[in-house]
């Protein structure tokens, strides 16, 4: 299974998450600091990095970009109980894979620990060349058969 590394200063956030996640067989980690979590991950060695956005002593922005420049292979998701879509909308352009807010369903995060797990595995997909033979468009649409004449 997944070694997986909280970073969130909710700290029965943490613990139940440890709990639930580790009954499932993933490895879990915690710390409430981006501080803690920053020194948790050279011991930790997560597959994944659940990062809350909003941390005492220093933003989950600012956590994502210095992990960008130095652990650039790391799975990162953000966790937020607050609707900033503007952070959000920061965070996946700084490299976080996904988000999730809070609160959050835990079979939405196993899933989410699955996937990412996968992608680890597979990063390189092949992609099949592509053929000279058009593909069937299906639809009865007027302007879908106007477009494929």
């Amino acid at each position: 299974m997944s070694r997986v590394l909280i970073v969130d200063d909710d700290q029965a956030l943490c613990r139940s998450l440890e709990i639930q996640l580790s009954a499932q067989g993933h490895g879990v980690t915690w710390a409430n600091t981006a501080a803690a979590g920053l020194e948790a991950l050279a011991k930790a060695r997560p597959d994944l990095l659940l990062l809350d956005l909003k941390l005492p002593d220093l933003s989950g922005l600012d956590v994502l970009r210095k992990l960008r420049r130095e652990h650039t292979d790391l799975p990162v998701v953000m966790i937020t109980g607050h609707q900033d879509m503007k952070a959000t909308i920061e965070a996946m352009r700084g490299g976080a894979v996904d988000y999730l807010r809070k609160p959050f369903d835990v079979d939405d995060l196993a899933l989410m620990i699955e996937k990412t797990r996968a992608r680890r595995e597979r990063p390189h997909v092949a992609i099949e060349a592509v053929s000279d033979e058009p593909y069937e468009i299906v639809g009865g649409d007027r302007k879908i058969i106007e477009a494929v004449k």
